[in-house]
């Protein structure tokens, strides 16, 4: 690396105007390996999102830092004032792509749409700061809220305008402080990495970018027409289930959790054992409804006003997210293109938003339509497959022992946990997995439907059987208390805070994360190399929720990308035991 000073503020902020100053910049990149690059773009804004349609958008302009200190504006496409020609434009682009040249970004997938030469010598200061699990001070990865620094927001500068309306000049200051912060904030982090052994976790996250980008930019069918069919429908059966609940509880808004929280645990007809209480009262979201479907009678009072409002909240769900918002997000080539971020969890998992669709209700039977609608193209079709069981594979292939000898044998462990412990294999199911997240007796007694007595005396049934899961428990928390912090499997790390103070319900919560990490968050390292070796063996992925890849392929070679699509992902890491990944192939996201 370098001999490069320390970066404070920038010494000057210089606006490309013309050949003269571009032969500066070149200078500066012979001299430099390292530079902060940004771009502003000017487009239509994108369907139901306080955001730009990137692929209808224009690169309006770029910037370049160095570590000296100085930083340029290279107008492009304003609509008046002095743009570079595009000669030199790419000129200056060519050299950024000379060998020794490392860019720093900030949102690496972002700088794609404008910038597809970076390639995998970019780095990304916003994904340096998540792997490192240093937010801001309220808590998001933003270049200004990460950096301090303080030069105003876009918002503010453009004034309603659109970026190509904002005169060179004036976009000049804002565009060189973006890619300066850009810079200083990765030459700050990156040490850290090194000194943590994250370069090759944060490598990964560096190409799967890339990956993500191509997924969202290729996006996912939708049948509009089959969304507004179903929008009609559940408005419909949301007024009638409207109609259901006043004939059962007279003058009670269902719309209400502060009055239906009064109605049915005021009134005698749910237990409140367990349940959190909230400013309305106890609960009544969706969590807790379903814990009082298991705890009523059937038949009940209190078993119906579950089963109607479940059925409420489902509609609800959908209206607001899922059917004509949903629409209003469409493309105009038809295609949902949703934004899943790597920066969204602290376990490592990817998240989506605009729309959420990993909070598609799946098991209900409107959230089945809703998936129905997602759909290939006429001489296409989807494949989805999805990893069996990976978070208690991880498990076993930390732990050994019973665990692993029995999927390594291929046995259903499930069945061989009900058969252990006594029980039925669904509850073994949630026994298996409730142990990796560290469910509490009640917790596990409400979802099991039975009693806390028998929840404890399967849980000591379950240690006893799989005595190797509670050793690494205590090896684990031990190790991160020692550290302060847990690790994947790839070497990512979590700082878990509180795991030393004294006894109480935040050391409890954090030995939990302690134990949880290893697990959930090697889980999602797996699915993030998965992503890549499928992206680099040519698979048109469409989406990643949960544990499941999506693509979409031509009819015609179906067979040849399923198989090289389970291939990926069962090939993904070398787990001391096999990883397994069920595949099902549809024409539409629904595939029974």
């Amino acid at each position: 690396m370098q001999d490069l000073p320390k970066l404070t503020i920038p010494v000057s902020r210089v606006l490309v105007a013309d050949e003269s100053i571009v032969r500066a910049v070149l200078s500066k990149l012979e001299r430099f390996q390292l530079v902060g690059l940004d771009s502003e773009s000017s487009g239509p804004q994108a369907p139901g999102r306080k955001m730009l349609e990137m692929a209808s958008s224009e690169m309006t302009g770029m910037s370049i830092a160095f570590p000296d200190g100085s930083s340029f504006y290279v107008p492009v496409k304003h609509s008046s004032g002095p743009n570079l020609p595009t000669q030199l434009v790419g000129n200056l682009q060519a050299a950024l792509c000379a060998p020794g040249i490392t860019p720093w970004v900030h949102n690496l997938k972002h700088e794609l749409w404008h910038s597809p030469w970076l390639d995998t010598r970019a780095k990304d200061s916003l994904l340096a700061a998540w792997i490192l699990q240093r937010p801001g001070p309220k808590g998001g990865y933003g270049l200004k809220e990460l950096s301090g620094a303080d030069y105003g927001s876009f918002e503010q500068l453009a004034n309603g305008r659109q970026a190509k309306d904002i005169p060179p000049e004036e976009m000049c200051p804002y565009a060189c402080n973006d890619a300066f912060y850009t810079l200083k904030l990765g030459l700050e982090l990156e040490p850290d990495i090194i000194r943590l052994g994250m370069e090759k976790a944060y490598g990964i996250e560096l190409r799967l970018s890339r990956v993500i980008f191509d997924m969202e930019r290729l996006g996912m069918y939708v049948d509009v027409d089959a969304l507004r069919c179903l929008d009609e429908h559940v408005r419909k059966r949301k007024e009638a289930l409207e109609d259901e609940w006043i004939w059962l509880h007279p003058g009670v808004s269902i719309a209400s959790s502060k009055q239906v929280s009064r109605a049915l645990y005021g009134g005698g007809h749910w237990d409140s054992s367990g349940v959190a209480a909230t400013v309305h009262g106890f609960s009544t979201d969706a969590s807790a409804v379903r814990t009082q479907l298991r705890r009523c009678p059937p038949g009940s009072v209190g078993h119906v006003s579950a089963l109607i409002r479940a059925e409420f909240q489902d509609c609800n769900k959908i209206l607001t997210t899922y059917s004509q918002s949903l629409i209003d997000k469409v493309g105009a080539d038809g295609r949902l293109h949703p934004s899943f971020l790597q920066h969204g969890t602290s376990t490592g998992r990817l998240s989506c938003v605009s729309p959420n669709l990993m909070n598609i209700p799946v098991r209900s039977p409107l959230g089945q339509r809703v998936k129905a609608a997602f759909s290939a193209g006429p001489v296409s079709v989807l494949i989805a497959a999805d990893y069996s069981q990976i978070e208690l594979r991880v498990l076993a292939h930390h732990c050994g022992g019973a665990l692993a000898v029995a999927y390594a044998k291929g046995e259903d462990i499930h069945a061989k946990t009900a058969t252990l412990v006594g029980c039925t294999r669904a509850q073994a199911k949630t026994i298996n997995f409730a142990y990796v997240y560290g469910a509490g007796v009640q917790k596990m007694a409400d979802t099991l439907g039975v009693s806390a007595q028998d929840a404890r005396r399967f849980m000591k049934m379950y240690r006893a059987s799989y005595q190797e899961v509670p050793a690494l428990r205590e090896k684990v928390v031990s190790l991160v208390r020692s550290r302060g912090y847990a690790k994947t499997l790839l070497g990512r790390i979590r700082p878990i805070p509180g795991i030393n103070i004294p006894e109480g319900p935040e050391r409890w919560h954090a030995e939990r994360l302690a134990f949880n990490t290893p697990i959930q968050g090697g889980a999602a390292d797996i699915m993030k190399l998965a992503m890549v070796a499928a992206h680099s063996a040519g698979l048109p992925l469409v989406c990643q929720i949960h544990d499941e890849l999506t693509i979409e392929v031509p009819v015609a070679r179906e067979t040849e990308m399923a198989t090289a699509l389970v291939a990926a992902m069962e090939g993904a890491y070398p787990l001391k035991v096999p990883l397994v990944a069920d595949v099902k192939v549809g024409k539409s996201w629904y595939m029974q």
